[in-house]
C-alpha cells in the first residue's frame, strides 16, 4: 500500500506552472519572510509519501479548510493572481496592515516538492463535496516542507500596490460587499470582470507596467501580463503589442525572455487569458529582438560571430576595422553587446522533445515544467 501511494505521488509531484503567488501577513500560518516559507509544523518528513495515508489525508483536509494544526506540513500557493490579490484585500479588510504578495518563479527551484491540490484530493480520496469541492482548488498548489525562495521570488506589500494604482487599474477589487467571502468574490469577478472582452487602454498599460516594476526585473514582464490578463484581451490588441515592443527595446536591460506558456482551466479564466497573452508577448519579443539586431548594420559581422556561438561570447572589438572605431560605433557596439548578452534563444532538444531556453547568463537554466489539463493530459509549458 505504501509503495502504491508513493508511486501515485511521484507521478504528480512537480507538475506546477512557472509562476505562483503567495499572500501572507503576520496572522498567516507558518513562518513567512521574503527569503523563505516554512509550514506550521517545525518538523516535517523528507517526502509526503512517508506520512501514513490517513494522517496525510487529515492534514490535507484541515489545511485546505484553513484549520491551523501544529502538525501541518503544507504551504499554500496559487497560480491565480486574482485569487492572491483578493486574499490580500480580504486580509487587509479584516485588520491586517502588513499584507505581502510574493511572486515565485518555480523554474529556478532545484527540488520541486509541489503538488496540485486537486491531485492530492484525488489521491487521498477526499469527497468532492461542500467546502472541499475539488473545483475550488483548481489553481491551488501545495508545497510539502520548507521552501527557500531567495533569488527566485519577489515580494511587494499590498499597501505599496495600492499606492501605485492597483485599484485605479482594477477598481472592482475594492468593492466592499465582496471582501468578506473570498471564494464567492473570485467566482463573481471571473464572470463580471475577467471574462468580459476589453481592449487595453493606454492608462491601463502604464499602470500595469508601473505596478509590475515594483517587483524584481525578472518578474516585470510576466506580472504586467498577469495584471492585464485580469480582463479578457484580444490577442492582437494594438496597445498590448505596443507595450511589448516598447519593453523589448534593445537598450532596455531585460534579462529573461518569456517562455511559451500553456495552461487550461475552465474554472480559472484569468489563467487562460494569461496563457494567451504570454504566448503573444513571447512572439512579439522575439520579433522585436530580431529586428533590433538586424538594424545594427555597422556591427553586422561582429554580431553574427557572437550569435553563431553563444556559449563562447566574445565581447571584445575583434573583427571590427580600426577605421570604424568612431565614438558612435563604439556606443552602438556597447549597446548591441549588452543586448546580445541579455538575449535568450530558444533551442530544440531533439532527444528530450522539450523546448528549453538557453541564456549566456550564468544563472541556472529553467526546467521544462509540465502542466495538467482538465482532461488529465500532461503537457510541457515549453512545448
Amino acid at each position: 500500500m505504501a509503495a502504491e501511494l508513493k508511486a501515485e505521488l511521484d507521478a504528480v509531484e512537480g507538475f506546477v506552472p512557472q509562476y505562483l503567488y503567495r499572500t501572507t501577513s503576520s496572522t498567516s500560518n507558518g513562518r513567512n519572510s521574503s527569503r523563505s516559507f516554512r509550514p506550521e509544523s517545525p518538523i516535517y518528513t523528507n517526502a509526503l509519501s512517508d506520512i501514513q495515508r490517513q494522517h496525510a489525508k487529515d492534514m490535507l483536509e484541515h489545511h485546505l479548510l484553513w484549520h491551523c494544526r501544529p502538525n501541518d506540513q503544507f504551504i499554500s500557493w496559487t497560480s491565480s493572481l486574482l485569487w492572491a490579490l483578493q486574499h490580500a484585500i480580504r486580509k487587509n479588510f479584516r485588520g491586517d496592515t502588513d499584507v505581502q504578495i510574493c511572486m515565485l518563479d518555480t523554474s529556478k527551484i532545484e527540488t520541486c516538492s509541489f503538488f496540485a491540490a486537486s491531485d492530492l484530493l484525488r489521491i487521498y480520496q477526499v469527497p468532492d463535496e461542500d467546502k472541499l469541492a475539488h473545483r475550488y482548488y483548481e489553481a491551488e498548489y501545495l508545497y510539502h516542507g520548507g521552501l527557500f525562495v531567495h533569488g527566485c521570488s519577489s515580494t511587494v506589500s499590498l499597501n505599496v500596490l495600492r499606492e501605485y494604482g492597483l485599484f485605479t487599474l482594477l477598481p472592482e477589487l475594492d468593492d466592499l460587499k465582496f471582501k468578506p467571502d473570498l471564494w464567492k468574490t473570485v467566482e463573481s469577478l471571473r464572470i463580471t470582470m475577467v471574462s468580459a472582452l476589453r481592449p487595453v487602454a493606454p492608462i491601463e498599460g502604464r499602470i500595469a507596467l508601473q505596478l509590475a516594476s515594483l517587483f524584481e526585473k525578472d518578474f516585470t514582464m510576466p506580472l504586467m501580463v498577469a495584471l492585464l490578463s485580469l480582463r479578457r484581451r484580444a490577442p492582437n490588441d494594438a496597445h498590448f503589442l505596443r507595450l511589448v515592443s516598447d519593453y523589448t527595446e534593445p537598450s532596455r536591460d531585460f534579462t529573461w525572455i518569456i517562455p511559451q506558456y500553456r495552461v487550461n482551466s475552465a474554472e480559472a479564466p484569468e489563467l487562460v487569458n494569461f496563457a494567451q497573452l504570454m504566448n503573444r508577448a513571447y512572439v512579439g519579443m522575439v520579433k522585436t529582438k530580431s529586428r533590433g539586431l538586424d538594424e545594427t548594420t555597422e556591427l553586422g559581422s561582429a554580431l553574427d560571430a557572437l550569435s553563431a556561438s553563444f556559449d563562447e561570447v566574445d565581447t571584445t572589438l575583434k573583427g571590427i576595422p580600426q577605421t570604424a572605431l568612431t565614438p558612435k560605433v563604439l556606443f552602438q557596439w556597447s549597446a548591441a553587446t549588452q543586448a546580445l548578452r541579455n538575449a535568450v534563444y530558444v533551442n530544440w532538444k531533439k532527444e528530450s522533445g522539450n523546448r528549453w531556453l538557453q541564456s549566456e547568463d550564468s544563472r541556472p537554466k529553467p526546467k521544462p515544467f509540465p502542466a495538467r489539463l482538465p482532461s488529465g493530459r500532461i503537457i510541457n509549458i515549453f512545448d
